[in-house]
């Protein structure tokens, strides 16, 4: 969660409008899993390397479950 989940969402809520997990961000997640590019909320200079498919579709299966 702290690595995969949080540096995208953390300020974001499922019941909050305003602040609302929207499908373009969660695209935006996928994205840079594919790309290998850190959230918006790592560490300046942060480096991660691009997530295999079949990583990316476990972590999207995650996140779904949560919400």
């Amino acid at each position: 969660m702290e690595n995969h989940v949080t540096p995208w969402f953390r300020d974001l809520a499922v019941s909050d409008y305003a602040n609302k997990i929207m499908r373009d961000r969660v695209s935006q997640w996928i994205n840079d899993f594919h790309d290998g590019s850190p959230g918006p909320l790592h560490e300046p200079g942060a480096v991660r390397r691009p997530y295999a498919p079949k990583t990316v579709a476990n972590l999207h299966g995650l996140l779904f479950n949560i919400l």
